[in-house]
C-alpha cells in the first residue's frame, strides 16, 4: 500500500501542476501582472530596433546645416585673431624702435625693404621678446633711411597692396603699415 499511496501523491502533484490557476479577487491586478509579463517578453526577446532611413536623414541634414553655419564663422575667426595678433606685434616694434631711436638719435637703417628679422639683435634690449612674424608666420617688413621708418605686414594674402587707404581697411588681404610709430593703414570693423 505504500506504493499506492506513493502513486497517488505523484498523481495529485501532476493535477494540480496541470490545473488552471485559481481565479483573483481582483481582475485587474492579474491582467497588469499578464500585460507587465507580456511586455517583459517582448522586450527580453525582440530584435533591437535601429534608426530608420528619415531619421538618420534628418540628423545628417541638421548637422550639415549647422557645419554650414559655423565653419565659416570659425574661419572668420582664425584670420581675426592672426591679423588682430599682427596689429599688436607691429605696434610693440614700432615702440621699440621709437626708444631706440630717442637713445642713438636716428631709426635703425635697412634700405630697400626687407625682412624685420635684423631687428631682433638691434631691439633686444628695448622688448624682452621679439616677433618677426606675423599672425600668418611671414616675416615683417621694414624699411628705413634712419631719418623715418616704416614696418609693415603683407596681410593674409603675402602681397604688398598698394595704394594705402591712409587710414582703416577692411580687407583680411590689405596691408597692415606703420610709419614713424603711427598706423598709416590698418584693419577695423568686420572684416572680409
Amino acid at each position: 500500500m505504500p506504493a499506492r499511496a506513493e502513486a497517488d501523491s505523484n498523481t495529485e502533484s501532476r493535477d494540480r501542476q496541470d490545473a488552471p490557476a485559481p481565479p483573483m479577487a481582483d481582475k485587474s491586478i492579474m491582467g497588469t501582472r499578464i500585460a507587465t509579463y507580456a511586455c517583459m517578453n517582448t522586450l527580453r526577446h525582440s530584435p533591437s530596433r535601429g534608426f530608420s532611413m528619415v531619421e538618420l536623414l534628418i540628423v545628417v541634414a541638421v548637422i550639415g546645416l549647422i557645419v554650414a553655419i559655423a565653419v565659416p564663422n570659425l574661419v572668420n575667426a582664425i584670420q581675426r585673431a592672426r591679423q588682430t595678433r599682427s596689429v599688436a606685434d607691429l605696434s610693440a616694434i614700432a615702440k621699440a624702435v621709437s626708444m631706440y631711436q630717442q637713445d642713438q638719435a636716428e631709426y635703425p637703417i635697412q634700405t630697400p625693404l626687407g625682412d624685420a628679422d635684423f631687428l631682433k639683435s638691434t631691439l633686444l634690449t628695448y622688448m624682452g621678446s621679439f616677433q618677426a612674424t606675423d599672425g600668418w608666420m611671414r616675416s615683417f617688413q621694414y624699411v628705413s633711411d634712419g631719418h623715418e621708418f616704416t614696418i609693415l605686414s603683407y596681410g593674409m594674402d603675402g602681397f604688398a597692396s598698394l595704394p594705402y587707404t591712409r587710414g582703416s581697411t577692411n580687407l583680411f588681404n590689405a596691408d597692415i603699415v606703420i610709419t614713424n610709430g603711427m598706423f598709416l593703414q590698418w584693419p577695423e570693423g568686420v572684416q572680409e
